[in-house]
């Protein structure tokens, strides 16, 4: 997938200061994103931004990996069940592996209070995955953050570990020492068991 260097998130710690200034200045047009991080203003193309929040690929369009995708018949493939338009659930995916990665989705790069919930964008990362095609979801991922930011409850504490992961990429965080403190949630194989 080419994702290596983004998934392991274990070991990085979250910063709300930088979380709050990235969000309150981020930006997005088809080409670029911009935003600021400790009083540095950046405008880096897709690729770049791609590349630092650890995917290994190109900024490869979701759009461009599911043109073929028909949501009624994968719904089907991986549930066993016809989409009939209500809310798709989580617990109706017949695969252990596509049960768990749904739920990695929802809680690391599109991050809100109910994980059960199977959105269209979830499906459209889930597609590419099952068929092995190549996706950097960071256009979307940066679409999430806008719309979380704007929403009555701050999701900012969410995903404060990926903005400090991609400060630390780009070796913003020289004798940077404001994270937060409070140890995050792990959930282990036992959770999904």
């Amino acid at each position: 997938m080419g994702w290596d260097e983004f998934w392991n998130l274990s070991n990085v710690k979250g910063s709300k200061i930088l979380t709050l200034e990235f969000l309150s200045t981020l930006r997005i047009t088809k080409e670029k994103i911009y935003f600021r991080v400790l009083n540095s203003e950046f405008d880096l193309p897709w690729d770049a931004f791609s590349t630092c929040l650890g995917f290994d690929i190109p900024n490869i369009k979701i759009e461009h990996a599911t043109k073929h995708m028909n949501k009624k018949e994968f719904w089907y493939d991986i549930t066993r069940e016809n989409y009939e338009g209500w809310q798709p659930r989580t617990s109706q995916i017949c695969s252990p592996t596509l049960l768990f990665l749904h739920q990695w989705i929802r809680l690391t790069l599109f991050p809100q209070d109910d994980i059960r919930i199977v959105r269209e964008i979830d499906t459209r990362i889930l597609f590419p995955i099952v068929h092995k095609i190549p996706i950097s979801p960071v256009v979307e991922m940066a679409k999430h953050w806008i719309w979380a930011s704007s929403q009555p409850r701050r999701w900012t504490i969410e995903f404060t570990f990926v903005v400090t992961k991609f400060c630390a990429r780009l070796n913003l965080l020289n004798n940077f020492d404001r994270y937060i403190t409070t140890p995050r949630v792990v959930l282990h194989k036992r959770f999904y068991i």
